[in-house]
This record gives structure tokens, C-alpha cells and sequence, in this order.
């Protein structure tokens, strides 16, 4: 029988994003602990973005537990604020900025698991 995966995020220490400057994460589900999906949380500074980058492989859901955001996918702009979410399918360009005046946290989950 297979283990479950326990994760604790107040326990899990933030870290420097691999990509993205000024960007933290926790990671808490990982390829190594789920075969099926990665689950990090993401803190965006005041003012602070992710640039314009692409998924390949990956679809990325990303829900926002605090903060309000501008999430770019394509060409088109969406606001989405603490509670809400988006679906970005692979392949598709897109970003994020903080505009709502306090940090952004956020959870996002790729599938298949990008890290």
C-alpha cells in the first residue's frame, strides 16, 4: 500500500523562486512526492510580477488566497482577486502582476507536476 503525502505550509520554509527574481514559493507537493501534480504557494511582493513565460507540458491552475492581481493569458487581461482562480491549458503565454497595493499569495498547481 502506498503512503500518503503529508505537508504542512506553515512548517515549509518560503525559497527563492528558481526562475523568477523577487518571487518566493513553498513547494509542497513535488514530481518526487506526486506523479500527477506539483502544488506550490506564491508570494508576490507590492508591485512585484511574474514575466511572460509558457508551459510546454503543463497546465497551470492558479488561485489567488490573497491579494488582487492582473493575470495576462495571451492577449487577454484578466483581474483576479483573493478567491478567485484561472486555468492557463499548456502552450499558452502568460504573466502575472500585483496590483492591488499588498502582497499576493497564491496557489498554483501544474499538471503534469513541473517540478
Amino acid at each position: 500500500m502506498k503512503a500518503p503525502h503529508l505537508f504542512d505550509a506553515n512548517e515549509t520554509k518560503w525559497n527563492p523562486h528558481p526562475k523568477f527574481p523577487n518571487i518566493l514559493t513553498k513547494s509542497l507537493e513535488t514530481k518526487e512526492s506526486n506523479q500527477y501534480a506539483s502544488i506550490t504557494l506564491v508570494k508576490v511582493d507590492t508591485d512585484g510580477f511574474i514575466p511572460t513565460h509558457v508551459h510546454q507540458i503543463e497546465t497551470e491552475t492558479v488561485w489567488i488566497m490573497s491579494g488582487r492581481s492582473m493575470i495576462t493569458v495571451g492577449e487577454q487581461d484578466h483581474i483576479i482577486e483573493s478567491g478567485a482562480g484561472i486555468t492557463i491549458p499548456e502552450g499558452i503565454p502568460h504573466s502575472l502582476n500585483n496590483i492591488g497595493g499588498k502582497p499576493i499569495e497564491l496557489l498554483a498547481i501544474h499538471m503534469p507536476p513541473v517540478f
